[in-house]
């Protein structure tokens, strides 16, 4: 479902960009070549992530070393536990006025990006990391 809300943006619907905001949305709204582009790519991203999750449960792809694929999750599990943690703690200390963004940003975004956009890469990041682990004590990889 991540995905495919990228893949709706990158072939054009408009619906639910208002909850970006800022320079993110203009571009969206503006069908900028160069955001749409890397909405396609998130897009993929995202579905190649999704992917590599279920082999991690289900180790189907008995063709990619197992190693491999602990290296691949837990090698975007941290960046993206990362990202998400530091772009819902800074929307956070927007939106309750800690700090004071250059330009202003309409609540209705704040909550927007705080409640539903940037735990998605939190939490996914969080269940990819710990699909690894597990992974990881399931296998034997000597």
């Amino acid at each position: 479902m991540f995905a495919g809300v990228s893949f709706y943006w990158a072939a054009g619907g408009m619906a639910g960009v208002h909850t970006l905001g800022g320079p993110i949305e203009k571009m969206a709204t503006a069908r900028d070549a160069t955001f749409v582009t890397i909405l396609w790519a998130m897009a993929i991203g995202k579905v190649a992530g999704g992917v590599l999750a279920m082999a991690l449960i289900r180790r189907w792809v008995r063709r990619i070393p197992g190693r491999w694929l602990l290296r691949a999750a837990w090698g975007a599990a941290a960046p993206l536990a990362l990202y998400g943690g530091l772009q819902t703690a800074s929307v956070a200390l927007v939106r309750f006025d800690i700090i004071t963004p250059d330009e202003p940003v309409a609540s209705s975004v704040l909550w927007w990006r705080l409640l539903l956009w940037e735990p998605w890469f939190l939490l996914w990041g969080v269940l990819l990391g710990l699909a690894a682990r597990n992974a990881g004590r399931r296998w034997d990889l000597r």
